[in-house]
């Protein structure tokens, strides 16, 4: 639905590759599944939050089953 209406979107497969592909900086929100397998959801958002420097905090939107 994103891409319809013009975005970019990458997938990633656990939630350790999506902490690494937001510390990449190029995305402008993040929509992370809360159940993800290697690191769930709620621990990558931590990890995400530690990893931005001030002021610059990416808009996280958790999703769950």
């Amino acid at each position: 639905m994103l891409e319809r209406i013009g975005f970019t979107v990458d997938v990633v497969g656990d939630g350790t590759a999506a902490v690494t592909a937001a510390a990449s900086g190029q995305y402008d929100a993040v929509l992370i599944d809360c159940q993800m397998p290697v690191m769930d959801g709620f621990e990558a958002t931590k990890m995400i939050r530690r990893n931005e420097r001030d002021g610059d905090r990416i808009p996280i939107l958790a999703l769950t089953e």
